[in-house]
């Protein structure tokens, strides 16, 4: 999608048409947590909010990154068997490092936010065009 292009490059996140979402989501500033193959993958990231650069590289550094006016993020993308075939689903956790991290998050997630919905939604709806062939 043209919008989700555009957000990765105005956040300077690397891309192509061709990675995988665990290539994508095992690329800096995302890191890859743990992971069930073929049942879930968990991502995180964290950065300060004034410093979008500046992010850990390892699960241990991600757990130790709680500097004031830091955040985390996690996401999860799993896949659960049902009757009818299979259900994929993700979920997103945050936490927020000083009082004015909570500020700044809270100001940046309404311009963000609805994008972010957007990129999650875009990336079930390939996953299932990709499982039916």
């Amino acid at each position: 999608m043209p919008i989700v292009r555009a957000l990765f490059t105005m956040r300077r996140i690397p891309y192509s048409k061709e990675m995988t979402m665990r290539e994508f989501f095992g690329t800096p500033p995302f890191l890859i947590l743990e992971e069930a193959p073929e049942q879930e993958v968990v991502i995180g990231t964290a950065y300060r909010l004034w410093r979008l650069r500046e992010h850990p590289s390892t699960p241990g550094e991600f757990r130790a990154f709680t500097k004031p006016g830091s955040m985390q993020a996690i996401a999860n993308f799993r896949v659960d068997s049902t009757e009818s075939g299979s259900l994929m689903s993700t979920e997103t956790w945050l936490a927020t490092f000083g009082s004015m991290a909570s500020w700044l998050f809270r100001a940046y997630w309404l311009i963000v936010g609805p994008f972010s919905a957007l990129i999650r939604r875009e990336i079930l709806r390939v996953a299932r065009k990709v499982a039916l062939g």
